[in-house]
């Protein structure tokens, strides 16, 4: 959705909830779900502060419903993948966890909430650093989604994505390689261009395209995806900031000399955003120090007119 709409949403159901409390009070299941239904437009706006307010939900549902009733199932779900995008990983592992544990319990192995549930938990361990434990889940749950709900599935599409990720995490890039380019054929078939999960497709590739060596290829890949990012979400949007991040990566890999300024503009906007502590920040500082590291390097392996012709470029790009 354009954020212009989530925007929109977001006040739509702010104003729904107000009434919602003034009807029914804080307690009644229909304030809760509009809670939950704001802090679930908070995440898809990258505003990711409200997780106080889907603890206050579970524990609420909890309260009021039970731990098995689906909409208490729902406020796991949504305040998991909130503490996700916050880097608190343990804590999402914890409740991904236990909610796994009940859905196979309700619901059984093959009924695609439980899937889904894997799946998260999956994308969790991989946070972690628990890459092995990953890849077992992420290829246990896209051998069950392929039996369920068949080969195009946007579902199993999605569940294509994530194994590709973790084999690249683990040095299997060839195997990444393969398994991305037949995923991103897939998303164009069946979602077409524009589609969110086609864009992840997208800078998935290009990622793997780096790490193999294929500069040129990625570069151009990384600018699509930079540029419909932020058309669709906006230039703060997490998505959008991962993009910018991935393209100036691939600029200094390329020697390309506005590659740290990119990524110091990545990191100021990750801080306003995220704050300091975010994992997202840390790793825009990392980019950084790898950004001055390959440029030294460049400076010590090079001749004096090279250097000379760098340091001309750059007064020339600081002028400018």
């Amino acid at each position: 959705m354009d954020s212009g709409l989530w925007i929109q949403a977001e006040k739509t159901e702010r104003a729904g909830l107000w009434l919602r409390r003034k009807e029914y009070g804080n307690n009644h299941p229909n304030t809760l779900t509009s809670m939950a239904n704001l802090a679930t437009i908070f995440r898809s706006l990258g505003k990711f502060n409200p997780a106080g307010q889907l603890e206050e939900v579970l524990f609420l549902h909890k309260k009021v419903l039970g731990d098995n009733h689906p909409d208490t199932l729902t406020s796991m779900t949504s305040l998991a993948k909130t503490y996700c995008a916050l880097g608190k990983f343990n804590a999402a592992e914890q409740l991904e966890e236990k909610e796994l544990s009940v859905y196979t319990k309700v619901l059984g192995d093959n009924h695609p909430q439980t899937l889904a549930s894997m799946s998260s938990l999956a994308s969790t361990y991989k946070s972690l650093g628990k890459l092995n434990a990953a890849e077992q889940l992420q290829e246990e749950v896209l051998f069950l989604y392929k039996n369920v709900l068949g080969n195009n599935h946007p579902d199993t599409l999605i569940s294509m994505t994530r194994p590709a990720s973790t084999y690249w995490s683990l040095g299997k890039l060839k195997a990444a390689e393969q398994l991305q380019e037949e995923v991103l054929s897939l998303h164009k078939k069946v979602l077409g261009d524009k589609h969110p999960n086609t864009l992840n497709s997208i800078a998935n590739l290009a990622n793997t395209y780096h790490g193999v060596g294929k500069l040129n290829v990625a570069q151009q890949l990384q600018k699509e995806v930079l540029s419909l990012h932020k058309r669709v979400l906006g230039d703060n949007h997490p998505s959008s900031l991962a993009s910018m991040a991935n393209l100036a990566k691939t600029y200094c890999s390329l020697g390309k000399l506005n590659a740290a300024e990119q990524l110091e503009e990545v990191l100021s906007l990750h801080k306003k955003e995220l704050g300091d502590n975010h994992p997202d920040t840390l790793t825009s500082m990392a980019n950084i120090l790898d950004t001055s590291r390959i440029f030294f390097s460049f400076l010590l392996t090079n001749t004096p007119f090279t250097l000379t012709h760098l340091l001309q470029t750059l007064v020339i790009s600081r002028t400018f």
